[in-house]
C-alpha cells in the first residue's frame, strides 16, 4: 500500500473512515433489520 501523496488526501481518507465507523451500526441496522 502506498502512502497518500499529501496530508489532504490522508485527512480525507481518515475522515471517511471515521464517518463509516461511527455510522456502521446504524447502517447495518437499516440493512439487516
Amino acid at each position: 500500500m502506498t502512502m497518500p501523496s499529501n496530508n489532504a488526501e490522508l485527512n480525507a481518507i481518515l475522515r471517511i473512515f471515521k464517518f463509516i465507523k461511527s455510522h456502521m451500526e446504524t447502517i447495518i441496522a437499516h440493512l439487516g433489520y
